[in-house]
């Protein structure tokens, strides 16, 4: 059976959009395309949206996700056993183990809860979630207290907060006896062992440091220590050299030819030495933009490698490519329908292409190739909306007996289309992205598609 991979987007925020692949990606090798339609009203060229402006404002992460289980898997034998092993091995495999059995509680406990529909159903989730914990404490390591005590803190603070989070969604938003009960039962047990309570409101600041502490320390062991490096350095010193080095060519000709005509300190000499060397920059600079720009479709920008803690060596290696150009330069035939479709409707005076690359080549690590994995790009839009115009309209329209108005500001349609490669499947989806100069106002879904990967021409010879 397959593997699926969930692909989607979605508004992070009123200036940035949200991309997510989850599923095994460590199984095989995969690439995520993000592409972007931009109307010529928003004036995004080359010129003045660079590279580096892009990655300025792009955000990623990747994570390892816990399993899904219930609470009754988690207080299994088998899953407590492997607590325990763990515990043998080291500070880092426990810290690691015990992190994902919290995060995999936590999830279990708020699908509990969510279900949960009378008083009987909330009781035996209760009784779940008591024994789980009970399961957890009772192989209390003794040379790893802290990070036990660190992960039982989780815990209870979790407990408190899904339980709360759940009865506050209720309709009459009062307290159960369930709840009651289950908090009164984890302060008790905190007493007898000399812990510390539960949250109770009285030092906000101060509860909230710490649980924020302890969150970053169970999400630790899932999120991999990334190493970035800029790829491709050597090629653009060579390019810069090159391009230099023709300009100065340029520069010295024209200087040598003004000294012949017009001999050494004329006017006529000193305008053309300026012209040249203006020229020469203009040269140099063009030359260089124009090389690196073709070459970046080809070249990575970025180069990152992926370390698990718990693993020895590279788990993964992550490369990126971004470029900026004209929908006539796109070779994806779902591409060019989408633009020649945009070109029709909400693209008449033409648009921009951006593209940005993703790709995932996992390394030979059999113990990382079935879990599950969250790839996120969160890509701030705030640069590109910067000519957006800022002038409201005012619309008059009758709602019964009175006159209404409305300020309306100029909307733009951006089209998203996102494509999924892996192995000899491609996966796309097409939105719709309705933008103004406050930010995204809309994201619909139009289109998903699945297609078999079309062979390129070297592979069709078997160069590939």
């Amino acid at each position: 059976m397959e593997d699926r991979v969930e692909l989607a987007a979605c508004v992070h925020d009123a200036m940035q959009l949200r991309i997510t692949a989850q599923g095994k990606l460590l199984a095989a090798r995969s690439q995520l395309d993000v592409f972007m339609l931009v109307p010529a009203q928003l004036d995004i060229q080359p010129a003045n949206f660079s590279r580096e402006l892009f990655y300025r404002y792009l955000k990623n992460r990747f994570a390892l996700l816990p399993e899904c289980r219930t609470l009754a898997e988690l207080a299994e034998p088998a899953c407590i056993a492997s607590l325990t092993e763990a515990a043998r091995t080291g500070p880092a495999r426990y810290h690691e183990a015990a992190a994902r059995w919290a995060r995999q509680f936590s999830k279990a406990l708020g699908e509990g809860l969510g279900q949960a529909t009378d008083e009987a159903v909330l009781r035996q989730v209760g009784e779940q979630a008591r024994h789980a914990l009970a399961r957890f404490r009772s192989i209390e390591p003794v040379m790893l207290r802290a990070a036990y005590l660190m992960v039982n803190d989780y815990l209870g603070q979790q407990l408190q907060q899904l339980y709360l989070q759940h009865f506050a969604r209720q309709s009459d938003g009062a307290a159960s006896s369930q709840l009651v009960e289950v908090l009164q039962l984890e302060r008790d047990w905190r007493r007898e062992r000399g812990l510390p309570g539960l949250p109770s409101g009285a030092h906000k600041g101060a509860e909230l440091q710490h649980f924020t502490t302890l969150q970053h320390f169970c999400l630790t062991p899932l999120l991999p220590l990334a190493k970035r490096v800029e790829s491709g350095v050597w090629v653009q010193h060579v390019i810069s050299g090159m391009a230099a080095a023709l300009a100065m060519t340029i520069a010295m000709l024209i200087a040598f030819w003004s000294q012949m005509k017009y001999g050494n300190f004329t006017a006529p000499f000193l305008i053309a030495m300026v012209a040249g060397y203006i020229l020469k920059d203009r040269v140099k600079e063009v030359s260089r933009l124009q090389t690196i720009r073709r070459l970046s479709r080809r070249l990575f920008d970025y180069r990152t490698s992926l370390e698990c803690r718990t693993a020895r060596g590279c788990i993964a290696s992550i490369y990126e490519r971004f470029w900026l150009g004209t929908p006539t330069e796109a070779t994806d035939r779902q591409l060019r329908a989408m633009s020649r479709r945009y070109r029709k409707r909400y693209h008449p005076q033409g648009s921009s292409l951006l593209a940005y690359t993703r790709l995932v080549a996992p390394q030979a690590t059999a113990a990382l190739s079935a879990s599950t994995c969250e790839d996120v790009q969160v890509i701030n839009l705030q640069k590109l909306l910067r000519n957006a115009a800022r002038d409201e309209r005012e619309i008059w329209f009758l709602e019964g007996e009175r006159i209404r108005h409305k300020a309306v500001r100029p909307r733009y349609r951006i089209g998203l289309l996102l494509r999924y490669q892996r192995g000899e499947c491609v996966r796309y989806q097409r939105y719709d992205l309705d933008v103004t100069y406050k930010g995204i106002q809309s994201l619909e879904t139009r289109s998903e598609g699945k297609y078999p990967r079309a062979r390129s021409f070297f592979e069709k010879l078997g160069r590939a």
